[in-house]
């Protein structure tokens, strides 16, 4: 008797729970893994360059002067400039697209890195 679920289960359990339920049925059904991985590379391919940079142009405008003013000067580790600062939050602000782009070419998605290098450098 198949039990009646009154919540769409979907909705309850977490991104962990998710991956791991597929990581389980990966193992048993090669056509249903086949076709998760072509669903996941098709996601990997839907790199749009304009929206890439309209990201990046959020992050960078999100850096907040003030801040920058917090955190640069004197603190127990020395000294830090206004300008020395500037670069860190910049860089801290691109991370995420440059992990990004390393993931795309970790699975060798080369084509799709550079797109997506082209958006972050726009």
């Amino acid at each position: 008797m198949e039990r009646i679920i009154k919540n769409d289960i979907f909705d309850k359990i977490s991104p962990y729970e998710a991956l791991e339920i597929l990581r389980q049925i990966t193992k048993t059904d090669k056509k249903l893994k086949k076709k998760i991985v072509e669903l996941a590379e098709d996601l990997f391919r839907d790199v749009n360059v304009d929206t890439v940079c309209e990201e990046v142009f959020f992050a960078l405008d999100g850096i907040d002067v003030h801040e920058l003013w917090d955190r640069a000067g004197s603190s127990t580790n020395g000294y830090t400039s206004p300008e020395d600062m500037a670069v860190e939050m910049f860089e801290e602000a691109l991370e995420p697209f440059l992990q990004e782009m390393y993931r795309l070419l970790d699975l060798e998605m080369h084509r799709e890195a550079k797109l997506y290098c082209m958006g972050t450098a726009r």
